[in-house]
Parts: structure tokens; C-alpha cells; sequence
């Protein structure tokens, strides 16, 4: 008796491992899709207006902030309503084009999000990291982050939401 509770405990917990990858996977796939969907956006000239939310890392909270908290609670919030007149809109889709994505375990503490929309009002693409960029989300899946995105926002936007 005591062997076959082994063996059911041993293969529950297999059965959760592998569901969790497969998880990870399809979320990575999914974040992998809409940064390419946002990508081909930036290139068409279809991508209408851009929020930059931040809450700053000195900000102590409870838990760690997830994406939704992010949006509902965020200190900062920078509009960009006409993109197609910000003059360092090039910047900003070059820091997106070097982006790439990569499996990870964990979101982590979301300080940053940027948010795009189409030109037609709809939302297409939100992108959220933690304070050293390196951990985040494409909407609502974990990723873990490569690239001049948050190190962009850093440099050129961490000086006026402090």
C-alpha cells in the first residue's frame, strides 16, 4: 500500500511538471505571436497610440505587482497619443524590434508596462517588466526579456516618472 502511494504521489507530480511546460511553452508561443503581431504594426505604420505606465521600484507593496495591479495602480502614466508625431518614435520601435523572449518561471515584480494600440482605438500589445528588465510579461504571459526596450525607458523616460 505504502509503495502504490509513492508511485501515485511520484506520477501526480510528473503529470504537474510536464503540464507546467507545456504551459510555459504556450505562453511563449503566445508572447512570441503578439511581438510579432506589434513588430508588423510598428513596420505598417498601424500602431495609433502608446501608454507608458511605471510604478518605481522604491514603491514597497504586499505582494509583486502583476500586470493587472500595474494598470489599476501604476504611479506614472505617459500618453503618446499621436505616435506618428513623437519625434523619437523610431527609437521607440527600434528598443521593440531587439526584443526577444525567453521561457521563464516566475513574472516577477512589474514596474514597467507599455501599452500599444491601433489606430482605430482597439488594443493590440502590452508589454511589462520588472525594474531591471530582464523578467515580464507579453500581456498576460511570463517571459523572460532581451533587449533595449526597458533600458531605453530607463534612459529616457526614468528621469521624468521618479
Amino acid at each position: 500500500m505504502l509503495k502504490l502511494l509513492r508511485f501515485l504521489t511520484c506520477a501526480l507530480l510528473c503529470i504537474g511538471c510536464v503540464m507546467n511546460s507545456r504551459g510555459q511553452e504556450n505562453g511563449l508561443k503566445r508572447a512570441d505571436a503578439q511581438l510579432l503581431a506589434l513588430r508588423n504594426a510598428t513596420q505598417q505604420g498601424t500602431i495609433g497610440q502608446v501608454e507608458i505606465i511605471r510604478i518605481p521600484a522604491e514603491v514597497l507593496t504586499r505582494t509583486r505587482v502583476t500586470p493587472e495591479m500595474l494598470e489599476k495602480q501604476y504611479h506614472y502614466k505617459l500618453t503618446i497619443r499621436e505616435i506618428e508625431n513623437y519625434r523619437m518614435k523610431s527609437k521607440l520601435f527600434d528598443a521593440v524590434g531587439s526584443l526577444s523572449l525567453g521561457p521563464t518561471e516566475r513574472t516577477g515584480d512589474l514596474r514597467w508596462g507599455i501599452i500599444f494600440y491601433k489606430k482605430d482605438g482597439t488594443r493590440l500589445c502590452a508589454i511589462y517588466a520588472d525594474a531591471g528588465g530582464s523578467v515580464g510579461s507579453v500581456d498576460l504571459d511570463g517571459v523572460s526579456l532581451k533587449g533595449d526596450l526597458i533600458s531605453w525607458l530607463r534612459s529616457t523616460l526614468a528621469k521624468c516618472l521618479d
